[in-house]
């Protein structure tokens, strides 16, 4: 998750998020750890810029993946609805 703003504001929403999400307790100890656990946020963007471009590398490889079971569809005789969003 990446959020931006200033450190107080991103630690408090911060520990909202653990509080609701995930059952944690508002202790100073969480806001320290949450403290400690942030980066800039060019570190971030860069982070998250990375991992987009892993899904994007992982899309055209099951697109790859599907456009051979396509072909070997076609190849059978075999056709599938085409699919709408």
């Amino acid at each position: 998750m990446i959020m931006c703003g200033s450190e107080e504001h991103v630690i408090d929403a911060a520990v909202t998020h653990a509080i609701t999400a995930h059952g944690h307790e508002d202790t100073p100890e969480l806001r320290e750890w949450t403290r400690k656990a942030m980066k800039p946020e060019s570190a971030a963007l860069e982070q998250r810029s990375f991992a987009a471009r892993r899904r994007v590398s992982a899309g055209r490889r099951s697109a790859g993946v599907e456009k051979s079971e396509k072909r070997s569809e076609a190849a059978a005789g075999v056709s599938r609805p085409p699919l709408r969003f």
